[in-house]
């Protein structure tokens, strides 16, 4: 079967996110500070902090807010769109809105965040929100294939869904599956 591959530990949060959102990142044409907030985001992320229960009312609260404050809110909202498309995409048809909802709700509110903070990679995130939350799914997808050494669960995968991450893996375990041509 060929040689099976080690998962590595990272020493820290930042060294396990870091690598693959650079990686990613650059791919998806995002810059090196937008790379670095992709991590910091994903770092802050694994600390569970209580978020209002919508979009809609963190919306809210920034639109009542004022200033600094007001420009933070919108981040936050930014972030927490951003994250929840990127990491949990599945979610949100649980929550009877769209994709699109969170993907508008994100950029106008890095917009607004950059305008307020005046803060260049929120621009940028208003203007690459779909860039930056692929880049977010794809770690998260590295990640759970990394540690996916479940061959029969890949291969059903991979022949239900046609994955190239998971024919990748499949490969990276000595499999010589070659990827299907769809017709």
């Amino acid at each position: 079967m060929g040689k099976k591959k080690k998962i590595q530990k990272a020493g820290d949060l930042h060294e396990a996110f870091d690598e693959k959102v650079r990686r990613i990142a650059k791919l998806r044409g995002l810059s090196p500070h937008g790379a670095q907030y992709l991590t910091a985001l994903l770092i802050e992320k694994t600390r569970h902090e209580p978020v209002p229960h919508t979009l809609f009312d963190m919306y809210r609260e920034a639109l009542e807010a004022e200033g600094l404050l007001s420009g933070q809110r919108y981040r936050r909202l930014g972030d927490q769109a951003l994250f929840v498309l990127g990491v949990h995409p599945e979610s949100i048809r649980r929550k009877g809105v769209s994709a699109s909802y969170y993907r508008d709700m994100g950029s106008i509110a890095y917009d607004s965040a950059s305008v307020l903070i005046k803060a260049p990679v929120y621009s940028e995130l208003a203007s690459s929100f779909t860039p930056a939350a692929f880049t977010l799914r794809e770690v998260f997808e590295e990640f759970r294939h990394e540690a996916c050494t479940d061959v029969l669960a890949l291969y059903e995968e991979w022949t239900r869904t046609g994955s190239l991450r998971a024919l990748r893996r499949l490969q990276e375990l000595g499999f010589n599956f070659q990827p299907r041509v769809v017709k």
